[in-house]
């Protein structure tokens, strides 16, 4: 499975916003903003959470390849394992 890149990822949600713009009174938007906040918050912790995993595995003098794989790749590591 590939993956995507944070470029195309932005341009699917910008491609999703541009579609749904079109059929949705101004006044809802606020429902499509909250879920999007909602992702890119979970996002955000994911990230962070990926950073202190790496870090704790290279000062546990895990090779870097491994440490890296670990920290983003190991469901185990994130608390939202489960989303995915």
């Amino acid at each position: 499975m590939n993956k995507l890149t944070r470029e195309q990822l932005n341009a699917h949600l910008w491609g999703a916003a541009d579609i749904l713009g079109g059929s949705i009174d101004s006044s809802d938007y606020k429902n499509y903003i909250f879920g999007m906040l909602f992702l890119k918050r979970l996002s955000d912790v994911f990230e962070e959470e990926a950073e202190k995993v790496e870090k704790r595995e290279l000062e546990a003098r895990a090779p870097p390849e491994e440490a890296k794989k670990i920290a983003w790749e190991d469901a185990d590591e994130h608390q939202f394992d489960g989303l995915r």
